[in-house]
């Protein structure tokens, strides 16, 4: 009796687990772009993301795979046009340092070749009106960077909103 009990309570556990896992955290996946890739759509990065939850708090990441000696300041510039699903253009300018910091993840590689992920955006919050599909292209700002790049990779979560955010 004390193992059925037990087995009863392991799946009860195991379902309040698998609950409370899609209720806090909408995982889009990841895209990773070659800069060949890239250097065939004229040196932009190109990806989407399904923005579609108004309860969500949407968190945005990049990554990139950098020869850190071909950017001599350690300073990856990045430009981001975001378009949403109305047409709407916003750009972004971001400046990732080469470097372990706050927000920043960095795995070293072989030589000069590092692996580094940041939060671009986070708690980004969709209205009703600019749910849907969300285009992301990302260019080097400086073009000399892109041939620092092996390619750039994107992902998004989304976490509860809360109103106050």
């Amino acid at each position: 009796m004390a193992t059925r009990n037990n087995l009863h309570l392991h799946i009860l556990l195991l379902m309040l687990c698998m609950l409370a896992s899609a209720c806090t955290q909408s995982e889009s996946g990841y895209r990773y772009v070659a800069t060949e890739e890239a250097r065939e759509a004229d040196g932009v990065f190109l990806f989407d993301a399904e923005l579609g939850d108004t309860t969500l708090a949407y968190t945005l990441n990049l990554a990139a795979r950098v020869v850190t000696s071909r950017i001599p300041d350690r300073l990856l510039r990045l430009d981001i046009l975001v378009t949403d699903p109305l047409g709407a253009p916003t750009i972004d300018h971001v400046t990732i340092p080469l470097r372990e910091g706050p927000g920043i993840r960095l795995k070293l590689g072989s030589g000069s070749v590092i692996d580094i992920e940041t939060a671009w955006q986070k708690d980004l919050h969709v209205p009703a009106s600019r749910t849907g599909r969300w285009q992301i292209a990302v260019t080097a700002a400086d073009t000399a960077q892109l041939y620092a790049l092996y390619g750039i990779g994107f992902s998004y979560s989304g976490t509860p909103w809360e109103k106050g955010n």
